[in-house]
């Protein structure tokens, strides 16, 4: 039963969160974590760019230069992102590019990584080890 309820609730919040604008995304995400008021989207979005670069290094497909291995306080801030499912826009991944990728021709594949793991997910690693074997 009690699972029962956690998945009602579950699938309630998710549809709430649908509904949301970013900006009210935003807003929750910093009352959850209690965030200053320096604290602004962008900031969020980095977070996830540099969480989506940890799996991409975790996969074998990128060198370890940019990100690190979240921390626990670190991953449950994740967490409350990937709750109300933050999603960056090209403008923060390009931004992001821009920012921390020196060289024209790596900062370009990294942002197409970047991107196709935001709109594909894990089905992108699926095509990667596809590709890998074949």
């Amino acid at each position: 039963m009690e699972y029962a309820r956690w998945i009602l609730t579950f699938l309630e919040n998710s549809v709430k969160y649908l509904n949301m604008t970013k900006k009210e995304k935003f807003n929750a995400i910093a009352q959850r974590c209690k965030f200053n008021s320096t604290i602004k989207p962008i900031h969020v979005s980095v977070l996830m760019i540099l969480n989506y670069m940890d799996k991409f290094r975790e996969k074998g497909m990128i060198d370890g230069a940019i990100g690190g291995v979240l921390t626990g306080k670190g991953q449950n801030i994740q967490s409350v992102f990937e709750e109300f499912e933050w999603i960056p826009t090209d403008a923060d991944i390009e931004l992001f590019g821009k920012d921390m990728i020196d060289d024209p021709d790596t900062r370009m594949k990294t942002m197409v990584l970047l991107k196709a793991y935001r709109d594909r997910g894990d089905t992108l690693f699926d095509d990667f080890e596809k590709s890998k074997k074949g």
